[in-house]
């Protein structure tokens, strides 16, 4: 950690000649800027020039070491996780599917068997006529569907995976972009092609979590109804169509899953070249400008 301080002679302190005589009192001080470098121990520590580019140097190394390593990475995802992912989602799919008729099941069995009870408690205040008043309190609850639970789990993995897999890919490609000139920019055009395809998937991956809230959150209100009038069998009928929509949403999101990562591999193995070498050079560049 280091700090400038600039310090400056009071005036009259130094004496300059004028003409025939010397006279004190100079208008001007000198500025003289000193630069001091800081341990984290708080000591005053000199680093001189040397030193200083040596630990330049060695930073620049351990940066260049860790791109390469990320370059690596990205690599081994194209070429080996990106397939695993898609063909253990296409099993996954099955089971999902096949899931469908045991989660309709357990909704009804959550709905029929529902505890509801209706209990009366005397309130401590009074009303207009003195009387204390007598409330109806509702005393219940409401399971959640164990089979979308376990699909959602399960899936959940695979949707956070996509994220972090996606994110390695778009900055190895940034990585790998060349410094900005005029011309020869068609792989580069590639290349943020490949990274927009990507951010659509981050996109799709983050909506998936974004619809197991939507549908706890609906079905909580849908619960809270049913505990609240549980003589309507419309309630009941409408927590067992949405399990049953979430278990078919959950297939596709399942499905779409696989897509992105069959078509990002598809994409990427198709560009390599420009994805590596955008210009066409020996030599990947690692920097942007």
């Amino acid at each position: 950690m280091g700090i400038f301080k600039t310090l400056r002679a009071p005036r009259g302190s130094l004496k300059r000649g004028n003409g025939g005589g010397g006279r004190t009192g100079g208008r001007r001080g000198i500025v003289v800027v000193l630069f001091f470098e800081w341990d984290w121990s708080g000591h005053n520590v000199g680093i001189g020039r040397s030193e200083r580019g040596e630990i330049m140097a060695s930073t620049e190394n351990k940066l260049l070491m860790m791109k390469q390593d990320l370059m690596t990475q990205a690599e081994r995802v194209v070429n080996v996780e990106l397939v695993e992912r898609a063909l253990q989602l296409e099993e996954k799919r099955k089971e999902f599917f096949n899931a469908d008729v045991r989660c309709h099941a357990a909704a009804a069995e959550a709905v029929e068997n529902c505890d509801v009870a209706i209990r009366s408690l005397q309130s401590s205040k009074r009303d207009a006529d003195g009387k204390f008043r007598v409330l109806l309190a509702v005393d219940g609850s409401l399971p959640c569907n164990k089979i979308i639970l376990e699909l959602t789990d399960r899936l959940r993995v695979d949707v956070e995976k996509q994220i972090e897999l996606m994110g390695q890919l778009k900055l190895w490609i940034q990585l790998s972009m060349p410094r900005i000139e005029d011309g020869n920019n068609f792989g580069v055009s590639i290349q943020q092609e490949v990274i927009n395809e990507l951010s659509r998937s981050e996109d799709g991956a983050f909506a998936i979590l974004d619809s197991g809230c939507k549908y706890l959150g609906t079905r909580a209100k849908l619960g809270t109804k049913l505990l609240k009038y549980g003589n309507v069998e419309d309630y009941k009928r409408a927590i067992v169509e949405l399990d049953r929509k979430e278990a078919i949403n959950l297939c596709l999101c399942c499905l779409d899953t696989r897509n992105y990562y069959i078509t990002i591999h598809d994409l990427i193995s198709k560009n390599m070249e420009k994805l590596k070498r955008p210009r066409g050079s020996g030599v990947a560049s690692t920097s942007m400008y």
